[in-house]
């Protein structure tokens, strides 16, 4: 391969190794949350979520490779608030899973 053609992933391959990066997200040092109080998970989820979309659902969706609509409505969410931290958007995506934990 000379390193300009990328093989292409299935959407199952693409979004298991999403979810192995967002975990590993997790595990990062500065991750100093509790995940038993709900606020504290709600914003390690945010975090985790937008750097994962930054760093590699970005970059994925503009190789046009498939992946999980809940990933790409995400990643449009982080768009429509200009990639802040602080996004509304975002959190009212998670928010519905996260109060069900």
């Amino acid at each position: 391969m000379d390193g300009r053609h990328r093989p292409s992933l299935s959407d199952n391959e693409n979004d298991f190794a999403l979810g192995l990066i967002h975990e590993t997200v997790h595990l990062e040092k500065e991750n100093t949350a509790n995940p038993a109080i709900f606020q504290e998970r709600l914003a390690e989820e945010l975090r985790a979520w937008r750097k994962v979309d930054l760093n590699v659902v970005r970059e994925l969706r503009r190789l046009n490779q498939p992946m999980n609509p809940r990933l790409i409505e995400a990643d449009d969410a982080l768009r429509s608030c200009s990639d802040k931290a602080e996004c509304e958007a975002l959190r009212e995506i998670l928010f519905p899973t996260e109060t069900t934990r």
